[in-house]
């Protein structure tokens, strides 16, 4: 090798004037002590900074203490290190100084005692998911070093659900099983989450991806679980197998035969050589068969393992093993029903002797609307409509309303926002809504935050930790108005009978929880009219009865069976509007009052038609020509229509010899139309309706 290809002589070998500055991270010995300096600053790395730059990570006690020191170096040919220095009261000193299951950010945990918690398996992927705006943690030393301790301390602090986020290796898959285990063990919720792009949370974040585009799959464990003997068995197939399959094979050290089929000694009598056959089943894991005779029940016993999880059961043991299974998952909603009911409430009590008297000398404020006439400050509207009616485009409008501070359907007077609008779209893909909202022109979209798309997702605010989740984004958001589209899919899972009363009651009760513990002023839920329900000013909302009786205010969009023509009409508590009539915008989107009612606009659309007739045929013909060439209108309604026509002063008749109608009857004169002004003016200025919207 030549000198030009040798590493350059390292900076201290030079002399002091011809060295550089001295990096950030190197440590200088103290030639009297023997010590380490402490850094000036830790080094705080974000998503996308250079991998080959150093910097540390300090792990502090619940109190702030300085406890120990993680730096990170680059290494000669790629790859990173990690130094770790522990401190002594006066300086850092190398090595980890006897501290184990450490949890790094342990201060801040402490202060924030979250419910829901982000462990990554480094530092920086903390930092990172830190900039994102998530309570996070890990532990000292990286992969494979988790211990059950960690996971009870997390349980003191209150957490009741972690996202384990693990990296895309073999290393990163075991540590993440491992941490679950730990964590499940101490009652703690695990979802796992990965990163879409690189190789962990940090390569995810740089490359621009949101926190919510992680990818939910599971880890899957690279080596197989070691039986609770020790024993293993022999030529193991890929894959994971279900847990009672594996635990049936560890508990008889199993031996592998086949692709899916094992031997093994039954454990139900003295069998000297193997006669039991093994398999994986379809229905149900484990297939189990005795050559020497054997029951299932007799092997169930032997080996510890419920009955429930062997095919092939006697009919009997079919029977009640579907029964246990049945009774299972009943108990189940019910304590998750229970749960939901035990939601606590946080009410003041006046105090004792306290009467109406004092409530009513107290002031009060006057009652303001969000949508006058339509909608009470603080109060919960349900929007009912016809399928395909166009609801969600109601809901669209109502939101640019509010957000632009306009009259709702240039009619109803909204009060101005003071927070921001929040919409949970569980119907439209985000492709096709993000259009919609374009289309609305709204001028001042920063008012309505960012719509969460949840169409094929649930979001369970009834669990404690998914509540305390959405109230914490609700509030950081200052949303004061949310919409939640449709309540059917909203329901989901709690909800499996949107008949039953005490299930939609239970996510009623949620919902205004949720909207308390959100700071939420005024709640918006659409939902779709029910069976049936289509005749006029008889529509209601479909599934339970519970549902109309919790909102405040119920509005109903209709639609004509034939044709484009569509009405609100709402009732509630201080709320009745008669159905009103609607015209829609395709290219704007925009839905607005006509300035008529239904009946209204019925009347002026059997008067065009005449008043087309009669243009038709021309001024002076019989009334018998005029209502022959009236369309649109069954044949015993058209004479009405003539008549309702005449009696609104849109045409006017008179007899063959001039003699006005009025004058008295003409025997055998026939009597002929001529339209007046006004009749004019309406047929003149009538509107082509435009096609209708699409939900």
């Amino acid at each position: 090798m030549s000198a030009a290809d040798r590493d350059p002589a390292p900076e201290r070998s030079k002399p002091p004037e011809q060295r550089g500055p001295r990096p950030e991270h190197e440590h200088i010995p103290n030639k009297k002590s023997g010590r380490r300096t402490e850094l000036d600053a830790k080094l705080t790395v974000t998503p996308g900074e250079s991998r080959t730059k150093s910097r540390h990570h300090i792990y502090v006690s619940p109190s702030g203490e300085k406890l120990l020191r993680v730096t990170i170096l680059p290494k000669r040919g790629g790859g990173k290190k990690g130094v770790q220095e522990h401190w002594d009261g006066e300086s850092w000193e190398t090595g980890a100084g006897g501290h184990r299951g450490l949890l790094y950010r342990r201060d801040r945990l402490e202060a924030k005692r979250p419910r829901t918690v982000w462990i990554a398996e480094g530092e920086k992927d903390v930092e990172s998911l830190e900039a994102a705006g998530k309570t996070a943690t890990t532990n000292l030393g990286g992969a494979g070093k988790w211990i059950d301790a960690m996971s009870a301390e997390l349980s003191a602090l209150g957490v009741k659900l972690a996202y384990v986020v693990r990296d895309l290796d073999e290393p990163g898959e075991k540590h993440a099983l491992k941490v679950a285990a730990s964590l499940r063990a101490v009652g703690i919720k695990v979802r796992h989450m990965a990163p879409a792009v690189g190789n962990d949370v940090s390569d995810h974040l740089a490359a621009g991806l949101p926190v919510s585009d992680l990818s939910q799959e599971p880890p899957t464990d690279p080596s197989p679980s070691p039986s609770e003997t020790g024993a293993k068995c022999e030529k193991v197939a890929p894959g994971v197998r279900p847990a009672a399959l594996q635990l049936l094979l560890n508990r008889t050290n199993a031996k592998q035969v086949g692709e899916s089929q094992w031997e093994a000694r039954c454990p139900a009598h003295d069998d000297r050589s193997p006669s039991l056959s093994i398999a994986l089943g379809t229905d149900r894991p484990v297939v189990a068969t005795c050559h020497a005779g054997c029951s299932i029940e007799a092997i169930s016993d032997a080996v510890g393992i419920a009955l429930a999880d062997f095919s092939r059961l006697p009919p009997a043991d079919e029977f009640e093993a579907s029964v246990r299974e049945a009774e299972r998952r009943m108990r189940v909603q019910e304590e998750a029903r229970r749960r939901v009911n035990a939601v606590p409430r946080r009410v003041v009590l006046h105090a004792v002797g306290e009467t109406l008297v004092d409530a009513l000398a107290a002031p009060t404020e006057v009652e303001e609307w969000a949508v006058e006439g339509l909608l009470t400050r603080g109060g919960n509207a349900l929007l009912a409509a016809l399928m395909k009616a166009g609801k969600t485009t109601l809901a669209q409008n109502l939101s640019v309303a509010w957000a632009d501070d306009e009259p709702f359907l240039g009619r109803f007077a909204v009060t101005p926002l003071v927070g921001r609008i929040a919409y949970l779209d569980y119907e439209l893909s985000e492709a096709q809504a993000i259009r919609w909202w374009r289309d609305l022109e709204i001028k001042h979209p920063e008012r309505i935050v960012r719509p969460l798309f949840l169409r094929g997702d649930n979001l369970p605010f009834w669990e404690d930790e998914t509540r305390d989740e959405l109230a914490a984004w609700l509030r950081d958001n200052e949303v004061e108005r949310l919409i939640v589209d449709p309540a059917a899919r909203a329901m989901r899972p709690l909800v499996d009978d949107e008949n039953s009363n005490s299930q939609v009651a239970a996510w009623t009760d949620s919902m205004d929880a949720l909207k308390k513990d959100g700071g939420v002023s005024e709640l918006v839920v659409v939902t779709h009219f029910g069976k049936g329900a289509r005749e006029e000013d008889e529509e209601r909302a479909r599934g339970a009865s519970r549902l109309e009786d919790w909102a405040d205010s119920i509005w109903y969009l209709s639609k004509e069976r034939q044709g484009d023509a569509r009405w609100l009409r709402a009732l509630g508590r201080d709320v009745e509007v008669a159905p009103l009539d609607l015209q829609y915008d395709s290219d704007t989107r925009r839905l607005t009052a006509s300035g008529q009612s239904r009946d209204e606009r019925r009347a002026s659309e059997t008067h065009l038609s005449v008043l087309d007739a009669l243009a038709a045929v021309g001024d002076g013909a019989s009334t018998r020509a005029v209502v022959a060439a009236i369309t649109g209108l069954k044949k015993d309604a058209r004479d009405r229509a003539v008549l309702s026509a005449r009696e609104c002063g849109l045409l006017r008749r008179e007899y063959e010899d001039g003699a006005a109608e009025s004058d008295g009857v003409r025997p055998g004169q026939a009597l002929k139309c001529f339209m007046t002004e006004s009749g004019r003016r309406l047929q003149g200025g009538k509107v082509d309706r435009s096609a209708g919207a699409e939900t």
